[in-house]
């Protein structure tokens, strides 16, 4: 629905374009007043760039729910922001560690997640400040907003860079997926947003200050997207050494001395944390949890092997299931880098962003935006050609440069005559609207099908979190289940927790467990495809089970029934039995991300 509108909006710019290419002149006008009174102040700017996402974003979860993680790296973050709001920086490796074993975790020499530490610090100041780990994802998002703009103001007049700020925070694809989910982005384009906005200064005059959001930017990559990171942080260290040799040759000597220390020491500052976070989780300050993993998961790859995916070839199923189990039939199969290619340019640019980079062209006459279109290709193509999936937040160190290039090619448009300005106005304001339609109507209905059991699984927490005594959950899935779906998360201390989450391994291994928390009341679950079943294991004296199922449904209740051969006793019929057991099922109704 989203794409339509954009393309609409498209074939409706031009023809406005050719038909009536003053028809938004005054529109335009008003806007760019509004523009212009704010970036009047640099400050004032970076405010409302600060703000504007967090007013957008809270207003969806308030249409939709706190949303719940069902990525494996969504829950691996939420572990470390739950870690580190205790006040720890890893967790010890808990007894019976085989039944808690989870995808992008490690749990020997401790018990924490793969990951670089950034996003789980902003979870952690989330759930700190207001009892949700959301609040943190709000906050990194509205920091990447503002940061964007403080880049854009080093590259053009700031009413652009605050346009370059209100297309950041609409984009659906990009406030969706990393302003409302816990795996990360937004942080990757604060560290981009410092680097680039940070060299770019650095050619109009030289200030010893600006070293601070250099390494500062620096240290948000190599904590969020180390890889991506690097490779764009190449060029930008081309561009700084050029510029502190050509500022060196005009007698500037002392002034790049101060510059050169001044990131030097917040670097070592920043590093120096890495570091310390490196020997609490590893044992090794040079040794990143990362690498642990793959030692322990992937013994016979390296993280060398990782880099570059030797069967892109492999082709990918765009849309997979089968009739009547609320999938897709597969449409079309692609190549492995084809399909990276295809997830980019619909996450990024979708249609309505394509027209302004046919201008680039126009506007490619300076080094600087030479630079920039060079380094987001070499993240681009690094992104490509890597063995790992090409999430679109690979992306986020360069995407910052993305939308320099963007904006550039509006303003080469609205430059270019009344009919390219008309076309620029119509895409410009349509990409707005259509992005918040989209926001609006992905956030009520915000899982595929085949991602529903998180609302169960919600559910489960909920009927099992007000009963007494705590309780301990062994779960058991269907053969034919998918991969990628895990239920078996718990936070840094697992004991600590009301219901815990446990794989069961049979009846000799289970039995191990349940004997070490035999103060908790014990339950099996079966994962289905479509739904799962809650069953005590132990059966009532009776030999009767009372088993609770649970669809994957948005807001469908837990449904109970008893299954066993006992007689009922004291003349109470088995219906009346089951009437009187529903009576402590409390009815519960799910949203997005939250049990209300």
């Amino acid at each position: 629905m989203s794409l339509l509108a954009e393309f609409t909006v498209v074939v409706f710019g031009i023809l406005l374009a050719f038909v009536a290419p003053r028809s938004l002149s005054q529109t335009r006008s008003a806007a760019g007043r509004v523009f212009r009174a704010i970036g009047r102040s640099n400050s004032l700017t970076l405010l409302v760039a600060f703000v504007i996402p967090l007013v957008i974003l809270p207003a969806l979860t308030l249409r939709s729910g706190i949303p719940l993680p069902y990525v494996h790296d969504e829950w691996a973050y939420l572990l470390m922001g739950e870690t580190f709001s205790r006040g720890e920086l890893t967790n010890p490796t808990p007894d019976h560690v085989e039944h808690f074993r989870s995808p992008h975790l490690i749990f020997e020499p401790t018990y924490q997640a793969k990951y670089p530490a950034a996003q789980g610090v902003f979870l952690a100041v989330g759930q700190l400040l207001t009892g949700q780990p959301i609040a943190g994802v709000w906050l990194s998002f509205a920091c990447a907003s503002a940061a964007l703009c403080w880049m854009l103001q080093a590259w053009m007049p700031n009413r652009w860079a605050l346009l370059g700020s209100v297309l950041f925070a609409f984009h659906p694809m990009i406030s969706i997926g990393w302003g409302e989910t816990y795996w990360g982005g937004a942080i990757a384009v604060i560290g981009g947003s410092l680097l680039f906005g940070s060299v770019r200064r650095m050619e109009r005059r030289l200030e010893k200050r600006l070293g601070v959001p250099l390494a500062l930017g620096l240290v948000a990559l190599a904590n969020s997207r180390p890889y991506e990171g690097l490779v764009a942080s190449i060029p930008a260290a081309v561009w700084f050494a050029w510029l502190c040799w050509s500022w060196s040759q005009n007698g500037r000597l002392r002034a790049v001395a101060g510059l050169a220390a001044t990131t030097t020491v917040v670097l070592l500052s920043g590093f120096l944390l890495l570091a310390k976070y490196n020997q609490a989780v590893t044992g090794s300050a040079f040794k990143l949890p990362y690498q642990v993993w793959v030692e322990q998961a992937l013994q016979s790859t390296s993280v060398n092997s990782l880099l570059l995916d030797e069967n892109g070839s492999r082709e990918t199923v765009l849309a997979t299931g089968e009739p009547g189990t609320g999938g897709v039939p597969a449409v079309l199969s692609v190549p492995r880098w084809q399909f990276k290619i295809l997830r980019h340019h619909f996450f990024f640019l979708r249609i309505v962003l394509v027209v302004p980079l046919l201008a680039m062209p126009w506007f490619l006459r300076k080094p600087h935006m030479w630079i920039a279109v060079l380094t987001y290709c070499l993240v681009y193509v690094c992104v490509v050609i890597n063995l790992q999936s090409g999430w679109p937040h690979y992306y986020a160190p360069a995407t910052p440069l993305l939308f320099v290039l963007l904006l550039c090619g509006i303003r080469q448009m609205s430059s270019s005559g009344k009919r390219l300005r008309c076309l620029a106005s119509v895409c410009t304001f349509g990409f707005v609207a259509s992005g918040a339609l989209a926001q609006w109507e992905w956030s009520g209905s915000p899982y595929e099908p085949s991602k529903r059991w998180v609302y169960a699984r919600a559910q489960i927490e909920q009927f099992l979190g007000s009963q007494e005594p705590q309780q301990i959950v062994l779960v058991r899935y269907d053969e034919n289940r998918d991969k990628g779906d895990e239920w078996v998360w718990n936070t840094g201390i697992p004991r600590s927790q009301h219901v815990i989450w446990a794989h069961s391994l049979g009846d000799s291994d289970d039995e191990g467990l349940l004997d070490a928390f035999s103060d908790r009341e014990a339950w099996y679950l079966d994962v289905g495809r479509s739904s799962c079943r809650l069953i005590p294991a132990e059966s009532d004296p009776d030999g009767s089970q009372q088993e609770v199922s649970f669809a994957y449904v948005r807001g469908a209740q837990p449904q109970m029934r008893l299954s066993g051969t006992a007689k009922p006793e004291n003349n109470v019929t088995r219906g009346e039995a089951a009437e009187s057991d529903s009576r402590r099922i409390t009815a519960v109704t799910t949203s997005r991300g939250g049990l209300q």
